[in-house]
């Protein structure tokens, strides 16, 4: 009979040596990488179709019928960009999402998170690799830090604006990644600098917030290629140009200043002390937002032995810059904080590959990839537990809109819909109003949606058998 000292010896090697090289053996790893992705897939897909239309989606759905052609889709984005604002991209791909049957939305929303994902996951790395804890690293640090995660990726207009305006930006960063990795002659071809090209103007022309932050990056990257060649290569040179384009075209779009003019006709007036107070708001807007992600980096900044602090710090430079940027609208929202926080993971992913990047890190990365598991298992049932019952609500609320139709009954009463947490796509949004604000454009906004006089939420007594 083997002693205990000879149990724990071979229990040892079994943890440190054995299961190491079984989950890193090739074929393993590859099967271990591919499901966590499907895994990933599948629950964003479930999660979207428990996810119903909220808040802007119903106000825009009203309108859906207005757009019949190839002129009427013209006539409504230039009268966005004249009339509201220049983001009229984020608008293209929110009323494309509220054409679509729902079910093809929740499955095109879901497949643009998962490219999202792996847009941040390529820019740390730079090259093709497969690294679990990286991947699912990256999905925690959305999952946890993102402020309004359920408004960025379930509210279709939500994540029109701002999951499917950062593919742009990701893929230009990605372009000017890799050549700084190695000098690749393709990225100089005609096609590659088109290409280049068009994701500046479409990058630039994304968020306000964003273009001042991607030139910024763009730029460093240039430098950096002029100190290490001698020379900036011209992709990176069209690519600075035409984003510059782009940005203009954004913020001095003439619905920007309409809109602004709108909205402070009953605000206070901006002075000096109020722009200084929103600055200052702006510039401690990320460790507001996360915390634990800021400290990480600053550690890994000072005491990791990357190689490749240079690159981090051009992404959270970047990070950090999109919020100061945000002080020319105001304060920095909850939802509006997508990009810096996906600057932020990438440069945190920069830092962490270079700092479990040899073969003896193996046992790390494998205790760090079950800690996130476990860690994503926990958020997920708090998004579960409240999309769930906001989906079980709506659906009664449904039931009273449709019954209540059924009878000629135009002035419906529905029960108030609060959700639970951030991973709800209504939370932090507009609910219907009650009685005394039954004139809210939201409640006018639902009621000429489902062909209503009014809309308004209340106490509803329960059913008597």
């Amino acid at each position: 009979m083997l002693k205990f000292n000879e149990y724990m010896t071979i229990l040892k090697k079994k943890v440190e040596v054995d299961l190491p090289n079984f989950c890193y053996a090739k074929n393993v790893h590859i099967a271990f990488f591919v499901l966590s992705a499907l895994s990933v897939f599948a629950l964003l897909l479930v999660l979207n179709f428990k996810t119903p239309w909220v808040v802007d989606d119903f106000c825009k759905g009203a309108g859906l019928s207005g757009l019949c052609s190839l002129h009427t889709w013209y006539d409504r984005l230039l009268g966005f960009y004249f009339g509201w604002g220049g983001r009229i991209w984020g608008e293209f791909f929110c009323y494309i999402l509220l054409m679509l049957p729902k079910p093809i939305a929740n499955v095109l929303n879901s497949l643009v998170y998962m490219f999202v994902v792996f847009l941040i996951y390529f820019n740390i790395l730079g090259k093709r690799k497969v690294s679990i804890s990286l991947f699912l690293g990256i999905n925690f640090f959305l999952w946890a830090f993102l402020p309004a995660f359920g408004q960025d990726i379930f509210w279709l207009c939500g994540s029109a604006n701002y999951l499917w305006l950062s593919i742009a930006p990701l893929l230009l960063l990605g372009c000017y990644r890799l050549y700084y990795d190695r000098q690749f002659k393709f990225l100089s071809s005609p096609i590659m600098i088109v290409l280049v090209a068009i994701l500046g103007l479409f990058a630039g022309w994304s968020n306000e917030h964003v273009a001042p932050a991607i030139l910024f990056m763009l730029f460093c990257f240039s430098v950096c290629y002029k100190m290490r060649d001698k020379k900036i290569p011209l992709f990176a040179i069209t690519g600075i140009f035409t984003t510059f384009i782009g940005m203009l075209l954004l913020v001095l779009a003439p619905g920007n200043f309409r809109r602004y003019a709108i909205e402070r006709v009953n605000a206070e007036p901006r002075t000096i002390l109020s722009i200084i107070k929103c600055f200052t708001n702006n510039v401690i807007a990320l460790p507001r937002f996360a915390p634990l992600a800021v400290v990480i980096l600053v550690l890994l900044l000072i005491n990791g032995k990357s190689r490749n602090k240079i690159l981090a710090s051009v992404y959270a430079l970047g990070a950090f810059l999109s919020c100061i940027a945000y002080t020319a609208v105001g304060q920095i929202g909850s939802r509006v904080a997508f990009a810096p926080i996906a600057f932020l993971t990438i440069a945190l992913g920069i830092l962490y590959k270079d700092e479990f990047a040899e073969i003896k890190d193996r046992k790390n990365r494998i205790v760090i990839t079950i800690i996130l598991m476990m860690s994503m298992t926990a958020m997920v049932n708090d998004a579960r537990k409240a999309i769930w019952e906001y989906d079980a609500l709506w659906k009664e609320n449904l039931e009273i809109i449709q019954t209540a139709k059924a009878k000629g009954e135009l002035d419906v009463m529905v029960h108030p819909n609060v959700p639970k947490n951030k991973f709800c796509a209504a939370y932090g949004l507009e609910d219907i109003k009650p009685a005394d604000q039954i004139d809210h454009w939201l409640n006018t906004g639902v009621a000429r949606y489902y062909k209503l006089h009014t809309i308004q939420s209340g106490y509803i007594p329960p059913k008597t058998e």
